[in-house]
């Protein structure tokens, strides 16, 4: 009697197997053929016999994202969400994460064509409907862009608690990167720019100084921010002329404005004073 269970249970989990292996390779091969409804429907039909066949979802989100991006499905529905739907059902029920590794490629693919709705969001400035897709594609892949923009978004919104702690690990990553001369397609100088103006705006002139430092670094001739600069070296030389004579602190001070423009008359005539 045991062994005929045994039979019966390893032909049924054996035939699982085996019906869930031809609906992938049919739906890959529709894929493939550019086939993707037939695709959608294959994996649907699979999953309506077995709702614990995992790849089948991961195929379905496959056939999904490459409906997204071809325009000639653009009018029918929003495929991406349906995409998103999937991989996110497939997540779940891979909970071994025995197929996420292996479709690694997928997660990126999909974080990289929702990138750009976020994106186009960002620049029409709707930022509250940009915030999700970035958070969202972050999670997908770890896209620094995105992460970036979020960061940016964030603070366009005046939500400076959810902004900061990402701006300022961007500003480091970046700097990071810019040392060992890679990533330059993820610099972003607005970063830069807006952490100095903020720091700048609350009299934070050290502070604003790293970030305009870091900024220049990476973008040398920008004008934005070396006007900040300007800005702040000046407020920080007046509150220290309100504490103190004309002394070599100052003077260090004088000095680093003159690095930013040598033939400003504030400075220069500072530098005259202290050596008159």
């Amino acid at each position: 009697m045991n062994r005929l269970l045994l039979l019966v249970f390893t032909l049924l989990f054996g035939g699982s197997l085996f019906g869930q292996a031809v609906s992938i390779v049919k739906a890959k091969k529709a894929i493939e053929a550019k086939q993707f409804e037939k695709a959608v429907k294959i994996c649907e039909k699979g999953i309506e016999k077995d709702r614990s066949l995992t790849e089948l979802l991961y195929t379905r989100a496959w056939a999904e994202l490459e409906m997204a991006k071809d325009p000639k499905f653009a009018s029918e529905m929003n495929y991406i969400k349906a995409c998103l739907k999937s991989i996110d059902k497939a997540e779940m029920k891979d909970k071994d994460k025995e197929f996420k590794e292996e479709y690694s490629w997928l997660y990126k693919s999909i974080s990289a064509h929702y990138l750009l709705e976020g994106l186009e969001y960002y620049r029409r400035d709707q930022f509250s409907k940009a915030i999700p897709v970035f958070q969202t594609c972050f999670e997908l892949s770890k896209d620094t862009i995105a992460y970036t923009h979020l960061g940016l978004s964030f603070f366009a919104t005046n939500n400076f608690k959810s902004a900061f702690p990402v701006l300022l690990t961007v500003s480091e990553w970046m700097h990071g990167a810019w040392e060992q001369n890679s990533l330059k397609h993820t610099y972003n100088l607005k970063v830069y720019q807006e952490l100095a103006k903020y720091y700048a705006d609350r009299n934070n002139e050290d502070s604003s100084m790293i970030y305009i430092e870091y900024g220049l670094d990476l973008f040398p001739n920008d004008i934005k921010l070396t006007r900040t600069a300007l800005t702040v070296v000046k407020n920080k030389i007046e509150k220290l002329r309100k504490e103190f004579a004309l002394n070599a602190q100052l003077l260090k001070w004088v000095n680093y404005g003159l690095t930013y423009d040598k033939n400003d008359y504030y400075f220069l005539d500072l530098q005259n004073d202290y050596y008159l």
